[in-house]
């Protein structure tokens, strides 16, 4: 409980809000991706024309460091200014 109160008033000191980490969903989906549920998931929704990952979902590498750090196609999708909505649908999708 402390942990997270901690959490939400280092936030609001730096950020001048109260949330959670921002950006928590996109590390959530990194370990999905890992995982493999990203795999699973868009081999069962795609084709789906608003998740611009299904047109490149036999490209995902199976490794998170590798997507947020080291791939050209988080780079070219808009890294997580462009990807941050879809990437909170599929990790939230994922576990409902």
């Amino acid at each position: 409980m402390l942990g997270a109160v901690l959490l939400l008033s280092a936030d609001f000191i730096v950020a001048k809000r109260l949330a959670w980490t921002p950006g928590g969903f996109t590390f959530l989906f990194g370990r999905m991706l890992q995982d493999g549920i990203v795999k699973k998931y868009l081999d069962q929704h795609c084709p789906d024309l608003v998740l611009q990952l299904c047109a490149y979902k036999d490209q995902l590498p199976n490794n998170t460091d590798m997507w947020f750090w080291g791939s050209n196609l988080f780079d070219k999708l808009g890294r997580f200014a462009g990807l941050g909505k879809e990437m909170e649908k599929i990790a939230l999708d994922s576990v409902i």
